[in-house]
């Protein structure tokens, strides 16, 4: 049985990413941010592990509803009440939300991350309903 290069850089790619994540949460300086679930979806949940050396971080969450096939969850920072765009979450099979991101400008400033529903492809700023939301807490 041939493996096409297709695959093999697929598979490599997908390596990268995971050993990424992990070199990213293995740091004594990371931060916990505990997102919890809005009215809107209560029994959602998320995580950010922020390390604060690499100015990285991991996103995860659990039993957010699937959008509608016209709509994302789009992930934010916000900085004071300024929305900043994390980037659009796609499911896995399981439900679950794995995201890596890769840099975090301006930490000090981080006051929240938010979870909300947007029209598919994302927006600059948040326009739809908020699904999960947690405080930055310092120290």
């Amino acid at each position: 049985m041939e493996i096409s290069e297709q695959v093999v850089q697929e598979l490599e790619s997908e390596l990268e990413k995971k050993n990424e994540i992990i070199k990213t949460v293995q740091s004594p300086q990371i931060r916990l941010v505990n997102l919890k679930g809005l009215d809107i979806a209560p029994d959602a949940e998320g995580k950010v592990l922020w390390n604060l050396e690499q100015n990285k971080a991991v996103f995860l969450a659990f039993d957010l509803p699937k959008p509608p096939a016209d709509k994302v969850n789009q992930l934010w920072m916000l900085k004071g009440n300024q929305p900043v765009d994390a980037g659009l979450l796609s499911f896995k099979e399981d439900g679950a939300i794995l995201r890596l991101l890769d840099t975090i400008r301006d930490g000090e400033n981080l006051t929240a991350f938010a979870v909300t529903l947007e029209p598919k492809g994302g927006v600059p700023q948040p326009t739809g309903d908020m699904y999960l939301l947690d405080t930055v807490t310092r120290g």
